[in-house]
């Protein structure tokens, strides 16, 4: 079985998503919280974070600080990783009791993100290093495709991939826990010989 690393990674953040019920991967920030400081979501990944993600899809990875977006891990290959982990919703979730419910009165349009994908997705294929891989994993949480439409660009079309010679995984799949919105992965890495 010669599956690579990139799809492993994203079948993993799906299973993820399954086994942190009641809230998924849209609460496991507020669910890995430490008081009433939110980690980043590279921390609640690493090694550091509690949800064993890494060890439980064959990484070996090292701490990632509580609020740093950047993923540090080495693959079964032995090839150094460097991911920016970034997230973005267009939804609020809100916890009801014992339950997370999105909050359909929270009326605001979403916020633009600080960075842009169509900036940051083509560096990584202008700071090649022979000894790591670099990479961007987004997770986004939306109730409508043209919510995402804008954030994504043209970053997941197959021209602008093969421009910067990059590989892109996506996933994306319903809420599992009823509340109304999809939840999409998207990996961007550069293209390298395993």
């Amino acid at each position: 079985m010669n599956e690579s690393w990139q799809i492993r990674f994203v079948d993993g953040l799906e299973a993820l998503d399954r086994e942190e019920a009641p809230h998924g991967l849209y609460g496991v920030r507020q669910a890995r919280s430490d008081g009433s400081r939110l980690p980043g979501l590279a921390h609640c990944l690493s090694a550091s974070g509690r949800t064993g993600f890494l060890r439980r899809n064959g990484f070996r990875g090292s701490q990632s600080p509580f609020g740093l977006g950047r993923l540090n891990f080495t693959t079964e290959a032995g090839k150094q990783v460097v991911l920016e982990v970034l997230d973005y919703a267009t939804t609020k979730v809100r916890h009801y009791g014992s339950a997370y419910r999105l909050d359909e009165h929270h009326g605001k349009p979403p916020k633009q993100p600080l960075w842009d994908l169509e900036i940051l997705v083509p560096k990584l294929s202008t700071r090649r290093h022979a000894d790591r891989i670099r990479g961007i994993l987004l997770i986004v949480h939306y109730r409508h495709e043209r919510e995402i439409s804008d954030v994504l660009g043209r970053t997941t079309g197959a021209g602008f991939l093969d421009r910067y010679e990059l590989l892109h995984v996506a996933r994306g799949w319903e809420d599992r826990y009823g509340r109304d919105f999809q939840t999409v992965v998207h990996l961007w890495t550069q293209r390298v010989e395993e």
